[in-house]
Protein backbone atom coordinates (compact mmCIF):
# COMPACT_ATOMS: atom_id res chain seq x y z
CA UNK A 1 0.00 0.00 0.00
CA UNK A 2 1.36 2.86 -1.74
CA UNK A 3 1.75 6.02 1.54
CA UNK A 4 -1.18 8.02 -1.61
CA UNK A 5 -3.50 5.18 -0.60
CA UNK A 6 -2.93 5.34 2.86
CA UNK A 7 -3.45 8.78 3.82
CA UNK A 8 -7.09 8.44 1.61
CA UNK A 9 -8.04 5.79 3.26
CA UNK A 10 -7.18 7.18 6.61
CA UNK A 11 -8.51 10.71 5.82
CA UNK A 12 -12.11 8.64 4.95
CA UNK A 13 -12.57 7.21 7.20
CA UNK A 14 -12.16 10.14 9.70
CA UNK A 15 -13.90 12.33 7.90
CA UNK A 16 -16.83 10.28 6.59
CA UNK A 17 -18.24 9.39 10.42
CA UNK A 18 -17.88 12.91 11.49
CA UNK A 19 -19.48 14.09 8.75
CA UNK A 20 -22.71 11.94 8.53
CA UNK A 21 -22.88 12.58 12.22
CA UNK A 22 -23.20 15.88 11.39
CA UNK A 23 -25.72 15.47 8.57
CA UNK A 24 -27.80 13.01 11.33
CA UNK A 25 -27.70 15.82 14.05
CA UNK A 26 -28.83 18.71 11.85
CA UNK A 27 -29.29 22.58 13.03
CA UNK A 28 -26.54 24.70 13.07
CA UNK A 29 -24.02 22.45 13.10
CA UNK A 30 -25.42 21.23 9.97
CA UNK A 31 -25.18 24.69 8.40
CA UNK A 32 -21.83 25.63 9.38
CA UNK A 33 -19.99 22.32 7.83
CA UNK A 34 -22.03 23.38 4.49
CA UNK A 35 -21.07 27.26 5.27
CA UNK A 36 -17.13 26.14 5.52
CA UNK A 37 -17.50 23.63 2.55
CA UNK A 38 -18.93 26.31 0.47
CA UNK A 39 -16.19 28.85 1.85
CA UNK A 40 -13.25 26.66 1.17
CA UNK A 41 -14.31 25.37 -2.38
CA UNK A 42 -14.36 28.70 -3.13
CA UNK A 43 -11.04 29.56 -2.14
CA UNK A 44 -9.55 27.09 -4.05
CA UNK A 45 -11.33 28.22 -6.78
CA UNK A 46 -9.74 31.63 -6.32
CA UNK A 47 -6.19 29.59 -6.20
CA UNK A 48 -7.21 28.31 -9.77
CA UNK A 49 -8.61 32.03 -10.91
CA UNK A 50 -5.13 33.18 -10.04
CA UNK A 51 -3.06 30.55 -12.09
CA UNK A 52 -4.72 31.91 -14.85
CA UNK A 53 -3.87 35.60 -14.01
CA UNK A 54 -6.86 36.43 -12.87
CA UNK A 55 -7.46 38.44 -9.42
CA UNK A 56 -11.06 38.14 -7.95
CA UNK A 57 -12.44 39.93 -4.92
CA UNK A 58 -11.75 37.69 -1.85
CA UNK A 59 -14.18 38.83 0.75
CA UNK A 60 -16.90 38.83 -1.56
CA UNK A 61 -16.25 35.80 -3.19
CA UNK A 62 -15.67 34.13 0.20
CA UNK A 63 -19.06 35.23 2.09
CA UNK A 64 -21.09 34.31 -1.36
CA UNK A 65 -19.60 30.99 -1.36
CA UNK A 66 -20.31 30.47 1.99
CA UNK A 67 -23.70 32.26 1.86
CA UNK A 68 -24.96 30.27 -1.17
CA UNK A 69 -23.32 26.99 0.29
CA UNK A 70 -25.92 27.53 3.54
CA UNK A 71 -28.44 29.22 2.50
CA UNK A 72 -31.38 26.85 3.08
CA UNK A 73 -30.80 27.58 6.89
CA UNK A 74 -32.87 30.81 5.87
CA UNK A 75 -35.63 29.46 3.27
CA UNK A 76 -36.19 32.12 1.13
CA UNK A 77 -33.31 33.67 1.66
CA UNK A 78 -31.52 32.97 -1.78
CA UNK A 79 -32.75 35.65 -4.18
CA UNK A 80 -31.26 38.48 -1.03
CA UNK A 81 -28.37 36.20 -0.95
CA UNK A 82 -27.24 36.28 -4.83
CA UNK A 83 -28.50 39.99 -5.08
CA UNK A 84 -26.31 41.07 -2.31
CA UNK A 85 -23.60 39.26 -3.85
CA UNK A 86 -23.53 40.78 -7.47
CA UNK A 87 -23.91 44.23 -6.05
CA UNK A 88 -20.98 43.91 -3.79
CA UNK A 89 -18.84 42.53 -6.32
CA UNK A 90 -19.78 45.57 -8.76
CA UNK A 91 -19.22 48.05 -6.01
CA UNK A 92 -16.02 46.55 -4.79
CA UNK A 93 -14.78 46.12 -8.66
CA UNK A 94 -15.55 49.57 -9.00
CA UNK A 95 -13.52 50.78 -6.36
CA UNK A 96 -10.66 48.54 -7.63
CA UNK A 97 -11.03 50.56 -10.70
CA UNK A 98 -8.82 48.32 -12.25
CA UNK A 99 -8.18 47.73 -15.96
CA UNK A 100 -9.31 44.03 -16.29
CA UNK A 101 -12.28 44.42 -14.33
CA UNK A 102 -14.52 41.55 -16.26
CA UNK A 103 -12.45 38.83 -15.62
CA UNK A 104 -11.76 40.13 -11.97
CA UNK A 105 -16.09 40.73 -11.46
CA UNK A 106 -16.57 37.42 -13.54
CA UNK A 107 -14.37 34.76 -11.66
CA UNK A 108 -15.73 36.81 -7.99
CA UNK A 109 -19.43 35.46 -8.97
CA UNK A 110 -18.22 32.29 -10.73
CA UNK A 111 -17.09 30.56 -7.93
CA UNK A 112 -19.63 30.90 -5.63
CA UNK A 113 -21.79 29.81 -8.27
CA UNK A 114 -19.54 26.34 -9.54
CA UNK A 115 -19.91 24.53 -6.14
CA UNK A 116 -21.15 25.97 -3.03
CA UNK A 117 -24.18 27.38 -5.02
CA UNK A 118 -25.12 23.64 -6.18
CA UNK A 119 -24.00 22.22 -2.78
CA UNK A 120 -26.11 24.25 -0.94
CA UNK A 121 -29.43 21.76 -2.49
CA UNK A 122 -28.35 19.68 0.13
CA UNK A 123 -30.23 21.99 2.66
CA UNK A 124 -33.36 21.77 0.69
CA UNK A 125 -33.06 17.59 1.11
CA UNK A 126 -32.24 18.17 5.03
CA UNK A 127 -35.19 20.56 5.59
CA UNK A 128 -37.79 17.79 4.12
CA UNK A 129 -39.75 16.58 6.98
CA UNK A 130 -40.07 13.26 5.49
CA UNK A 131 -40.58 10.51 4.42
CA UNK A 132 -37.90 10.29 4.57
CA UNK A 133 -36.38 12.43 6.76
CA UNK A 134 -34.19 15.50 6.01
CA UNK A 135 -31.02 13.71 7.26
CA UNK A 136 -32.12 10.27 5.66
CA UNK A 137 -32.30 12.05 2.08
CA UNK A 138 -28.97 13.53 2.59
CA UNK A 139 -27.15 10.57 4.22
CA UNK A 140 -28.51 8.33 1.08
CA UNK A 141 -27.16 11.02 -0.99
CA UNK A 142 -23.45 11.06 0.18
CA UNK A 143 -23.67 7.17 0.94
CA UNK A 144 -24.37 6.72 -3.55
CA UNK A 145 -21.79 9.72 -4.05
CA UNK A 146 -19.54 8.00 -2.03
CA UNK A 147 -20.06 4.27 -3.58
CA UNK A 148 -19.83 5.56 -7.15
CA UNK A 149 -16.35 7.85 -6.37
CA UNK A 150 -14.86 5.11 -4.44
CA UNK A 151 -16.28 1.91 -7.26
CA UNK A 152 -14.30 4.32 -9.54
CA UNK A 153 -10.93 4.47 -7.81
CA UNK A 154 -10.97 1.01 -6.97
CA UNK A 155 -11.80 -0.50 -10.25
CA UNK A 156 -10.23 1.71 -12.36
CA UNK A 157 -6.51 0.81 -10.09
CA UNK A 158 -7.85 -3.34 -10.61
CA UNK A 159 -9.44 -3.71 -14.07
CA UNK A 160 -9.03 -0.08 -15.72
CA UNK A 161 -7.74 -0.26 -19.69
CA UNK A 162 -9.38 2.16 -21.70
CA UNK A 163 -9.20 5.69 -20.86
CA UNK A 164 -12.84 7.49 -20.38
CA UNK A 165 -11.66 11.06 -21.20
CA UNK A 166 -7.84 10.58 -21.52
CA UNK A 167 -6.91 14.10 -22.36
CA UNK A 168 -8.52 15.71 -19.42
CA UNK A 169 -7.99 13.32 -16.56
CA UNK A 170 -5.70 10.49 -17.78
CA UNK A 171 -6.48 7.78 -14.48
CA UNK A 172 -10.34 7.79 -15.17
CA UNK A 173 -11.21 4.36 -17.56
CA UNK A 174 -14.28 3.52 -18.59
CA UNK A 175 -13.71 0.64 -15.95
CA UNK A 176 -13.80 2.15 -13.26
CA UNK A 177 -17.13 4.26 -14.61
CA UNK A 178 -19.11 0.97 -14.35
CA UNK A 179 -17.28 -0.14 -11.02
CA UNK A 180 -18.65 2.60 -9.74
CA UNK A 181 -22.28 2.20 -11.07
CA UNK A 182 -22.32 -0.75 -10.10
CA UNK A 183 -21.47 -0.84 -6.62
CA UNK A 184 -23.92 2.59 -6.84
CA UNK A 185 -26.94 0.43 -7.59
CA UNK A 186 -25.77 -1.89 -4.49
CA UNK A 187 -25.91 0.99 -2.29
CA UNK A 188 -29.00 1.92 -3.86
CA UNK A 189 -30.45 -1.40 -3.17
CA UNK A 190 -29.57 -1.38 0.73
CA UNK A 191 -31.52 2.59 0.90
CA UNK A 192 -34.25 0.73 -0.81
CA UNK A 193 -34.63 -1.80 2.08
CA UNK A 194 -33.77 1.12 4.96
CA UNK A 195 -33.55 4.98 5.07
CA UNK A 196 -35.52 5.45 1.53
CA UNK A 197 -38.01 2.74 1.54
CA UNK A 198 -40.86 5.12 1.61
CA UNK A 199 -39.82 6.31 -1.85
CA UNK A 200 -40.94 4.26 -5.06
CA UNK A 201 -38.53 1.86 -6.66
CA UNK A 202 -38.46 4.21 -9.69
CA UNK A 203 -37.12 7.38 -7.67
CA UNK A 204 -34.53 5.44 -5.99
CA UNK A 205 -33.25 3.97 -9.24
CA UNK A 206 -33.11 7.56 -11.09
CA UNK A 207 -31.09 9.13 -7.97
CA UNK A 208 -29.14 6.29 -8.26
CA UNK A 209 -28.04 6.94 -12.14
CA UNK A 210 -27.88 10.34 -11.34
CA UNK A 211 -24.79 9.86 -8.90
CA UNK A 212 -23.43 7.09 -10.72
CA UNK A 213 -23.29 8.98 -13.85
CA UNK A 214 -23.81 12.94 -13.10
CA UNK A 215 -20.77 12.87 -10.19
CA UNK A 216 -18.48 11.74 -13.17
CA UNK A 217 -19.40 14.54 -15.09
CA UNK A 218 -18.79 16.84 -12.40
CA UNK A 219 -15.08 15.60 -11.22
CA UNK A 220 -14.28 15.28 -14.83
CA UNK A 221 -15.44 19.49 -15.56
CA UNK A 222 -12.97 20.11 -12.45
CA UNK A 223 -10.28 18.13 -13.61
CA UNK A 224 -10.42 20.27 -16.95
CA UNK A 225 -10.44 23.58 -15.09
CA UNK A 226 -7.34 22.30 -12.97
CA UNK A 227 -5.37 20.83 -16.22
CA UNK A 228 -6.39 23.97 -17.87
CA UNK A 229 -4.17 26.02 -15.23
CA UNK A 230 -1.90 23.47 -15.13
CA UNK A 231 -2.57 21.69 -11.50
CA UNK A 232 -3.21 18.46 -9.99
CA UNK A 233 -5.08 18.81 -7.04
CA UNK A 234 -7.01 21.98 -5.86
CA UNK A 235 -5.52 22.59 -3.57
CA UNK A 236 -3.33 20.00 -0.08
CA UNK A 237 -6.24 20.43 2.30
CA UNK A 238 -6.89 16.74 2.14
CA UNK A 239 -4.14 14.19 2.70
CA UNK A 240 -4.46 11.73 -0.28
CA UNK A 241 -7.67 13.68 -1.50
CA UNK A 242 -6.68 16.68 -2.58
CA UNK A 243 -8.71 19.66 -1.86
CA UNK A 244 -12.34 20.52 -0.93
CA UNK A 245 -13.23 21.03 -5.19
CA UNK A 246 -12.16 17.06 -5.70
CA UNK A 247 -14.45 15.99 -2.77
CA UNK A 248 -17.56 17.48 -3.63
CA UNK A 249 -16.86 18.50 -6.98
CA UNK A 250 -19.29 14.78 -7.47
CA UNK A 251 -21.65 15.50 -4.77
CA UNK A 252 -22.61 19.23 -5.79
CA UNK A 253 -23.61 18.60 -9.35
CA UNK A 254 -25.60 15.33 -7.92
CA UNK A 255 -26.96 17.24 -5.24
CA UNK A 256 -28.43 19.81 -7.73
CA UNK A 257 -29.60 17.48 -10.07
CA UNK A 258 -31.55 15.11 -7.54
CA UNK A 259 -32.76 18.31 -5.98
CA UNK A 260 -34.02 19.56 -8.92
CA UNK A 261 -36.08 15.77 -9.70
CA UNK A 262 -37.29 15.35 -6.88
CA UNK A 263 -38.75 18.68 -6.27
CA UNK A 264 -40.50 18.36 -9.89
CA UNK A 265 -41.44 15.00 -8.60
CA UNK A 266 -43.29 16.05 -5.16
CA UNK A 267 -40.71 14.36 -3.01
CA UNK A 268 -39.69 17.60 -1.51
Amino acid sequence: MTEEVRWRLLVALGLAPLVLGVVYLGGWPFWVLLALAGLLATWEWNRLLRRSGIEPNEPVSLLLGAALAAREAWPGALPWVLASGVLAAMVMELARSRERSVPGFSGTLAGPLYVPFLLGFLGLFRRAEGPPEGWAWVMGLLLLVWAADTGAWAGGRLWGRRKLAERISPGKTWEGLWSGAILVAGVAFGLQLSLWRDLEAVHVGVLAAVAAFGGPIGDLAESWLKRSVGLKDSSHLLPGHGGILDRVDSLAPVAAAAGLYAYSMGLL
